[in-house]
């Protein structure tokens, strides 16, 4: 399924398949250290793929995170639990822009399913990522997911504007 019998770009052997192995221990190990249960899910397409939910504030979230080899990526994809009405298509659209013009990292997507999520994803490279990376990118996750679910919900429902979505 994947070739792991590649090259650095500097021409140094590197354990191909360990980084990615160590990189989804670390992940599985920082989730347990916060006492989040998860799945380990077998995926045709991606090596490894995690999946746990959690409920906050009142919304229940489901957060994919997988390890994709042929593009050395670790992406973590948290869906929101909004559904949007018809009206409000143009409304969320604008609002989604908007935030993530202010973002640093990650950004809120709406797929054609009508599911929205945030995705934020980091390059592997020739390494593993170490544990205080994948801290970062899932504390990050949740601060930017926790600052945005309850706004993009309430533009969803006409109770605050776009622009109030973003003060």
């Amino acid at each position: 399924m994947f070739n792991f019998e590649r090259k650095s770009e500097l021409g140094l052997d590197i354990d191909i398949e360990n980084k990615y192995d160590k990189t989804f221990n670390a992940i599985c190990e920082m989730l347990e250290n916060r006492e989040i249960k998860y799945d380990i899910v077998p995926h045709k397409e991606v090596k490894n793929v995690i999946v746990f939910r959690g409920n906050l504030k009142g919304f229940f979230l489901h957060t994919v995170v997988f390890i994709d080899a042929e593009k050395d990526i670790l992406k973590f994809e948290c869906t929101l639990p909004i559904e949007v009405s018809p009206e409000y298509k143009h409304v969320i659209a604008e609002t989604l822009c908007l935030i993530n013009s202010q973002l640093m990292n990650g950004s809120f997507n709406w797929n054609l399913k009508d599911n929205i999520s945030f995705q934020i994803a980091q390059y592997i490279f020739d390494s593993a990522i170490g544990m205080s990376d994948i801290e970062t990118i899932f504390s990050i996750m949740i601060a930017t997911v926790q600052g945005y679910t309850e706004k993009i919900f309430a533009v969803s429902k006409g109770y605050i504007t776009p622009i109030n979505a973003i003060q």
